[in-house]
């Protein structure tokens, strides 16, 4: 559990990668951070063509959802079926990754000392807080065909977290 009676962990110490040095990513304090929960529903909600831009996958046998930037160009010799389930070898990810797709892998989430959910479900950390839930936040779920990017949860779950960079 984090923040507590923090109403937006959004810029503060608890949201991933803004205090942190990512030596892997430029080694400098604040260039990274977590998503709102507002980025995430733009991802799969409310850009042009939002449905056209994700789909379940299996990259080198781990499953997971891939999203696409908003110009995407397909490398050529691939295939990304919208809404579907593509499966990518490693060689041909690392393709598509130039083109600026991510990959989300089903990590599942952790409570206590269990993990639960791995290979079929994600559940990734946002920096807004849900005031539906005593000390909860906001996540982006995604399991089978059901993508929730408001999904509220209590903030002591164990949930996966994927940094940005703001261009």
């Amino acid at each position: 559990d984090y923040a507590e009676g923090e109403k937006d962990i959004a810029g503060t110490q608890y949201d991933w990668g803004v205090y942190n040095k990512i030596s892997n990513g430029g080694n400098q304090i604040g260039l990274w951070r977590t998503l709102t929960k507002d980025e995430w529903n733009y991802l799969v909600n409310k850009r042009a063509d939002a449905a056209d831009k994700y789909s379940h996958a299996t990259v080198d046998s781990v499953c997971g959802l891939i999203l696409l930037p908003d110009e995407w160009l397909l490398p050529e010799g691939l295939i990304f079926v919208p809404q579907s389930h593509n499966i990518y070898t490693q060689v041909e990810w690392i393709e598509m990754e130039k083109y600026g797709a991510i990959f989300l892998p089903a990590a599942g989430y952790r409570y206590r000392t269990g993990v639960y959910g791995t290979g079929f479900t994600g559940n990734y950390s946002s920096s807004s807080y849900s005031s539906s839930e005593m000390g909860g936040c906001y996540l982006f779920n995604f399991y089978g065909s059901t993508l929730t990017p408001t999904f509220s949860s209590k903030r002591y779950y164990g949930l996966s977290v994927r940094l940005v960079q703001d261009l």
